[in-house]
């Protein structure tokens, strides 16, 4: 059966809105309070980030080749400038480990979100970025 790019294109936000709410349900379960901010679909800038009540701006990407160097640039296009909240992109390729990519400086921040800092962005595992936040990793 052949799909119309209208079918694929919903068929991929439908995908992508799961993937917020798997989000939500994997830091809830983490001890991450947050919540899924619906109102973002339209207006990222005016209305936040993928998840919202965290100490990040965190951007959700999921498919077959997401791109979080891209997501990365976008959050920071769309993160209002009084918002220092370290960004964050949790993404997900299909069948694989979910993944967190940040900047280096926030990253070895240790996940205290007092300031955003910057710098090359590294990619670690989303579990290894739960526990660098929540504090539940070895040293």
């Amino acid at each position: 059966m052949t799909r119309t790019p209208q079918q694929n294109g919903k068929r991929s936000r439908t995908k992508g809105h799961q993937w917020e709410r798997d989000l939500v349900r994997i830091l809830q379960a983490a001890g991450i309070g947050c919540r899924r901010n619906i109102a973002q679909a339209h207006t990222a800038r005016l209305e936040g980030c993928d998840v919202e009540d965290t100490d990040y701006w965190l951007e959700a990407k999921c498919g077959a080749k997401p791109d979080p160097v891209a997501a990365y640039a976008q959050a920071e296009r769309d993160r209002p400038d009084h918002d220092a909240r370290p960004i964050v992109v949790l993404w997900k390729r299909d069948r694989r480990e979910p993944m967190a990519t940040l900047a280096l400086y926030d990253a070895a921040h240790r996940g205290k979100p007092d300031a955003y800092l910057g710098g090359p962005l590294v990619t670690m595992t989303m579990a290894a970025w739960i526990e660098t936040v929540t504090g539940t990793g070895g040293e």
